[in-house]
C-alpha cells in the first residue's frame, strides 16, 4: 500500500471510526512516517479544538491606524549634504572620544538592498494604508 492519504489521516485524527480491518489502520501499523503524519495530524486538531474566542485575531484599535496615518504624514527626512568630493580624498571625522575603528575591526557587510531604506519602507506602508483605507467601503 502507497502512502496514507493526508486526507484520511485528517479523518482519522479527527475521531472518525476505521473498521478493525482497514487496511490503513494496518498499514499505520507499520509505517513510522505515515504515524508521524498522523501524530502531527493530531496535534493541529487538538490545537484547533482549544481555541477560544479570545484567541480569534481582531482588527487593532483606531488609535493605531491613526498613529501609522501620522507617521506616513511627515516628511521625508533630507539627507545630509555631503562634505567633500564625492570622489577625493577622506574628510577627516570630528573626534569622538573613542579609537578609530581599523578595517579589519569592523564587519563590513554588503550593502541593503534597494528599495530597503526609511523611504522605500515609508513608501510601501503608505501602500498598504491606502489599500487598508480601500477595504472599509
Amino acid at each position: 500500500m502507497a502512502h496514507v492519504d493526508p486526507t484520511r489521516l485528517m479523518d482519522i485524527a479527527l475521531g472518525h471510526e476505521a473498521p478493525a480491518d482497514d487496511p490503513v489502520l494496518r498499514h499505520l501499523a507499520r509505517c513510522a512516517r505515515c504515524r508521524e503524519e498522523l501524530r502531527r495530524t493530531a496535534l493541529v486538531v487538538a490545537a484547533a479544538r482549544g481555541v477560544q474566542e479570545r484567541d480569534v485575531p481582531v482588527a487593532p484599535p483606531d488609535r493605531v491606524w491613526r498613529r501609522i496615518a501620522e507617521g506616513l504624514a511627515q516628511p521625508e527626512a533630507t539627507p545630509a549634504p555631503q562634505v567633500g568630493p564625492p570622489h577625493g580624498p577622506p574628510v577627516p571625522q570630528p573626534r569622538t572620544g573613542r579609537p578609530p575603528e581599523s578595517a579589519g575591526s569592523r564587519r563590513a557587510g554588503p550593502a541593503p538592498p534597494s528599495g530597503t531604506g526609511p523611504a522605500a519602507l515609508r513608501q510601501r506602508l503608505r501602500a498598504v494604508l491606502r489599500r487598508v483605507r480601500g477595504l472599509g467601503g
